[in-house]
């Protein structure tokens, strides 16, 4: 294991803890929604990432993004909570919900963490969708926590690169986020212009 990999880790929670303070500072100020449904299925589906990204790498290092997400998510619940900002269910909601859960229902019967962690990547992407619905029909969002959290995914991407060990696994979730985090920002640059 490399220097540099482990102070790129050491700035991965850094980054991806900030982006979490500007969105929980955004949804207690009404300038992003609190999509319920996308939070319910990224916190259980966050933390079991972290739980079977960390079994599958075996690095701390390399988890370093799905562990602080995992802990960094469960804070949305409180801020949802305290301010009463949870976005009621839709229809989309509750589909992406229900195919959510049985991605994780197949993660649970399957035992095999890298198997696992690929049917939770699914899981994560899914449970986007409703966030993307709500911007693309105007819904507030603030674009600064999407950019810092594809800016995280980027480091961690680059850590998996300098610390390769052959599992081209470890690489769908990264790329995936920065994609969809990417996209996002995209999204509500192009809904405000």
């Amino acid at each position: 294991m490399n220097t540099l990999s482990v102070v790129l880790s050491c700035i991965i929670p850094f980054v991806h803890f900030s982006a979490f303070i500007i969105y929980y500072r955004a949804v207690a100020r009404g300038q992003s929604t609190l999509y319920t449904a996308m939070w319910v299925l990224t916190i259980v589906s966050s933390i079991l990432n972290g739980v079977t990204y960390l079994a599958m790498t075996r690095s701390l290092v390399m988890s370093a993004t799905p562990v602080t997400n995992a802990v960094a998510v469960c804070g949305v619940l409180i801020i949802g909570w305290r301010y009463r900002k949870f976005r009621p269910f839709q229809t989309l909601d509750w589909v992406v919900l229900g195919i959510g859960s049985v991605v994780i229902g197949l993660w649970i019967t399957s035992g095999n963490a890298s198997y696992a962690n690929l049917l939770l990547q699914l899981a994560l992407m899914l449970a986007i969708i409703p966030a993307y619905a709500g911007v693309w029909q105007g819904e507030r969002e603030n674009p600064w926590p999407w950019a810092l959290w594809s800016v995280s995914h980027i480091i961690n991407l680059s850590i998996l690169f300098m610390l390769w060990n052959d599992s081209y696994n470890a690489f769908v979730s990264p790329i995936l986020y920065i994609i969809a985090n990417t996209g996002m920002v995209m999204l509500i640059m192009r809904r405000r212009s």
